[in-house]
């Protein structure tokens, strides 16, 4: 899905998702496949971004200065990497159940998780920490 401009619900048992955009209300969800999300603009113009997937790779493609709060989770044991720009100021938390980072100022509007999946944060721009 890209450029999307309305409310979004997509859920897939055996299969992808990626969407890019940056507003409304969107709830993505795959059993067993991956989800990329790839943010557009300075920041979330609308009420949330949810994005989930319980066995597959979760991939964030955001700007750099993207300023809308968002959450990243995943599984103690998933690989996590983080190197958008965004990241060198992100708050992180790890311990042996969950991995997760949270960057952006204001309300957490988008949050973004995975159980048994890798984690790949970038930024859009090709800027990385």
């Amino acid at each position: 899905m890209r450029n999307c401009t309305g409310d979004v619900a997509a859920s897939t048992r055996n299969g992808p998702i990626s969407f890019s955009g940056g507003g409304h209300h969107v709830d993505l969800r795959a059993q067993n496949g991956p989800v990329s999300v790839t943010l557009e603009g300075t920041s979330w113009d609308g009420s949330s971004l949810t994005a989930r997937t319980q066995n597959g790779p979760l991939n964030l493609v955001l700007p750099s200065g993207f300023e809308s709060g968002v959450q990243v989770e995943a599984s103690g044991y998933s690989p996590f990497s983080c190197s958008a720009t965004a990241c060198a100021g992100a708050e992180r938390r790890w311990d042996d159940d969950a991995r997760q980072v949270h960057f952006g100022a204001g309300e957490t509007t988008i949050h973004l998780s995975t159980v048994n999946g890798p984690v790949s944060i970038k930024s859009s721009d090709g800027d990385e920490i």
